[in-house]
């Protein structure tokens, strides 16, 4: 046998090894695989949209009327033992069971996150950094990712 025959031979044999493992779409009688459960944390695609992919229409949206018998919703206050002079943003602090609420003057407070929480604790104060009023003064806060680590707070 020359080795172009050899090669030839062993080509035939790679193409009917690759078919038979296929399944070949036949009627054999070997049962089918079991399909795995699907991964309940699936890692995401790298080119997949990320969010929303579709803007829901609002054209028939509408708020409730607050006047009036029969009110449809009632606001009431959250923290009905807080205040705070000029807040721009509230959010929870990581990891912890309190609430962080910035003051466009530059201050951070801090208080309990329970309903009938009695004041504030001050826990940062750039108000002598800061130019407020109009649009101007602290308006944003994001925290680490290892913020439970390394205590790190990004204002804006």
């Amino acid at each position: 046998m020359t080795v172009q025959q050899t090669l030839l031979a062993i080509s035939a044999l790679a193409i009917a090894l690759i078919v038979a493992s296929c399944g070949g779409g036949g009627s054999g009688s070997s049962a089918p695989s079991p399909t795995p459960a699907p991964d309940p944390n699936p890692e995401p695609e790298p080119d997949a949209p990320f969010g929303l992919t579709v803007r829901q229409s609002l054209a028939n949206f509408t708020l409730p009327v607050q006047s009036g018998a029969g009110n449809a919703f009632a606001l009431q206050s959250a923290f009905p033992n807080q205040g705070f002079a000029s807040p721009t943003y509230a959010t929870g602090i990581p990891g912890e069971n309190r609430i962080a609420v910035l003051e466009r003057r530059g201050r951070i407070r801090a208080f309990t996150n329970e309903r009938q929480s009695v004041g504030s604790r001050l826990i940062v104060d750039i108000s002598g950094q800061i130019r407020s009023g109009g649009e101007q003064g602290l308006l944003g806060l994001a925290f680490d990712p290892a913020f439970a680590q390394n205590r790190y707070i990004y204002l804006n």
